[in-house]
C-alpha cells in the first residue's frame, strides 16, 4: 500500500501546484445551451468590451490586389485620423432595451448590457479600391451582428450570438446570413471576396465556402464569395464552387487580443484567436462620427461611391442608432406598413390586356420561395401563389396557381371566375443606382418574365401567352 499512497500523494501535490483552468474560474456555470455564447460573466459589460470578444476574423484571397500591393486591409478611412495597421469601424444599428431609452454615445453607458436585451451590431470595412469588372475608387462592406444578452442565475450574464449577416455590395438580397449553430467556430470567421471584398461566413473557419453550411439562410440567393467576379465572369449567375479560390492562413487579419479580467473567459476557439496572423491585428475603431471630407478625391468619386455606400450601410454619421423598448413594435405610419407588403410592381400583359400585378414578400421553403402575388384593371382581378427557386439570381422558372376573374367586355361579356395556372421564366439584373432605376419604380433589381397561362382545373383551356416587365424581387 506503500507505493500506491505515495503516488496518490505526489499526484495530490501535483494537482494543488498547477493554475485551475480559466474556465472553472467564473463564478457563473455553464449554460444548458450553448450555442452562439461568446461570453458568460458576473459583471455588466460597455459596449466596447462587447465589441472586442465578437469582433470577426478576416480571410483574403491568396491573390487579392491590396495585399500584394502591402496595403494593409482593411483600411482606415481618409476621413479618419491616420493608422499604422488594420482599421475595422463598428457601429451600432438598433437596439431593444429593458426599459429607458439609452444616453448616447452609448460607449458611455456602463451596464450596457443589463439595461439592452438585444442588439444588432455592425462592423464596416473600408477598402480604397475596388478592382475588376466596373472597378473604383473607395469600397465599403461589412457585417451585422445580432446579439443577445440573458440573465443567468444569481448575478451572472450571458452574451449570444444568434445571427451573422454579412454583406455583399450593398444589395441586401445578396447578403450571407447565417443562424448560429452549435458547430459554429467563434469568433466569427469572414471570407473576403478577391478585389471587391464582399463578406461571407466561414462556419466551421476552414477557408472554404460550402453552400447551405456556410450560409443556411436564403441560401439560392446568398451571394457567397465570388474570387473571380473581378475578372468579368458572372451575369447574375447562381453562386458556383469555381468561384472561390482555396484560403491560406497568412491572408488573415485578427481581431485585437482579449485579457479578460474577471476571471470569465470567451467561450471561443483558442486556436483561432490565439495563432499569430500573417496579416497583423487591426484596431478597431468607433465608425459614427465619420463623413466625407477633401480627402476623398474629386466630387463624383466622393459623392458617388463614398458618401453613397456609407448611407447604403448606414455608416457614418449617417447611420441612426434606432432604440426600441423591448416588446414593442416599432412605430411604422400606414402608408409604411402599405407599402413594405410589397416586394415588386409588374405591368402585364395578358391576351392583349394590360394589367398591374403586385408581388409581396415570400416564404423561404429552402428549396424555393412562395410568394404571393396579386393582380387588378379594370374587369380583372387574380389571386395566385408562386414558386420559384430563387429571389434575385438572374434567371429562374417559376410555377403559380390562383384564382381568376375576368370579364371580357365593360358592362357584360363572357366573364371567367376560375382557377388559372401558369408555368414561365423569371429574367432579373441588377440596376446601378441612378437614371437606369427610374423606369423601374426605382427597385433594386428589374426584369422580365414570360409566361404560359391557362384556365380550369381538371381541363385546361384558354391558354395564351403572358408578358410582364417590372422591378423588384422575384
Amino acid at each position: 500500500m506503500r507505493p500506491l499512497t505515495t503516488v496518490l500523494a505526489a499526484l495530490f501535490l501535483t494537482l494543488l501546484t498547477v493554475p485551475a483552468v480559466r474556465a472553472q474560474d467564473c463564478a457563473c456555470p455553464m449554460p444548458e445551451d450553448t450555442v452562439g455564447v461568446v461570453w458568460r460573466g458576473d459583471r455588466a459589460l460597455t459596449l466596447r468590451e462587447i465589441v472586442e470578444r465578437v469582433a470577426p476574423v478576416l480571410w483574403f484571397s491568396p491573390d487579392e490586389p491590396l495585399v500584394r500591393r502591402g496595403i494593409p486591409v482593411p483600411t482606415v478611412h481618409p476621413c479618419d485620423r491616420p493608422a499604422a495597421g488594420p482599421v475595422v469601424y463598428y457601429q451600432v444599428a438598433s437596439l431593444f432595451h429593458r426599459g429607458d431609452a439609452l444616453p448616447e454615445p452609448l460607449e458611455g453607458v456602463a451596464d450596457f448590457t443589463d439595461r439592452v436585451r438585444t442588439l444588432r451590431l455592425r462592423f464596416f470595412f473600408y477598402y480604397p479600391e475596388d478592382h475588376g469588372m466596373h472597378g473604383h475608387r473607395h469600397d465599403v462592406e461589412g457585417c451585422e451582428l445580432e446579439l443577445d444578452f440573458e440573465r443567468g442565475p444569481g448575478a451572472c450574464r450571458i452574451v449570444r450570438l444568434e445571427r451573422v449577416i454579412a454583406f455583399a455590395h450593398g444589395a441586401p438580397e445578396y447578403s450571407n446570413r447565417l443562424r448560429v449553430t452549435e458547430d459554429t467556430r467563434l469568433p466569427i470567421t469572414l471570407l473576403v471576396e478577391e478585389g471587391k471584398h464582399a463578406s461571407c461566413t466561414d462556419r466551421n473557419a476552414d477557408g472554404s465556402y460550402t453552400p447551405s453550411y456556410d450560409v443556411n439562410q436564403q441560401v439560392r440567393d446568398a451571394w457567397g464569395v465570388r474570387d473571380i467576379f473581378g475578372s468579368g465572369y458572372m451575369l447574375g449567375a447562381a453562386y458556383s464552387s469555381k468561384m472561390t479560390k482555396p484560403r491560406r492562413l497568412q491572408e488573415r487579419v485578427l481581431p485585437p487580443v482579449v485579457t479578460e479580467s474577471s476571471g470569465c473567459r470567451m467561450l471561443v476557439d483558442p486556436s483561432i484567436v490565439e495563432s499569430e496572423p500573417a496579416l497583423g491585428r487591426y484596431e478597431l475603431r468607433a465608425g459614427d462620427s465619420l463623413d466625407v471630407c477633401a480627402g476623398l478625391g474629386t466630387p463624383a468619386e466622393s459623392t458617388f461611391f463614398a458618401r453613397g455606400m456609407m448611407i447604403a450601410n448606414g455608416f457614418g454619421v449617417s447611420g441612426r442608432v434606432e432604440q426600441y423598448e423591448y416588446d414593442f413594435e416599432p412605430h411604422v405610419s400606414r402608408a409604411e406598413r402599405i407599402a413594405a407588403l410589397f416586394t415588386s410592381v409588374n405591368l402585364v400583359l395578358d391576351e392583349g390586356r394590360l394589367h398591374v400585378s403586385l408581388t409581396g414578400h415570400g416564404r423561404d421553403l429552402g428549396e424555393g420561395w412562395l410568394v404571393p402575388r396579386v393582380g387588378f384593371a379594370p374587369h380583372y382581378a387574380s389571386v395566385d401563389l408562386v414558386f420559384t427557386p430563387t429571389a434575385v439570381v438572374w434567371a429562374s422558372p417559376y410555377v403559380l396557381g390562383g384564382w381568376e376573374y375576368h370579364r371580357d367586355e365593360p358592362g357584360g361579356g363572357h366573364r371567367r371566375n376560375e382557377f388559372a395556372s401558369e408555368v414561365g421564366m423569371k429574367f432579373r439584373i441588377a440596376l446601378p443606382p441612378g437614371k437606369l432605376r427610374w423606369p423601374f419604380l426605382g427597385q433594386r433589381f428589374g426584369g422580365l418574365r414570360f409566361g404560359l397561362r391557362t384556365n380550369g382545373f381538371e381541363k385546361l383551356r384558354d391558354q395564351r401567352f403572358v408578358i410582364a416587365i417590372g422591378g423588384g424581387k422575384f
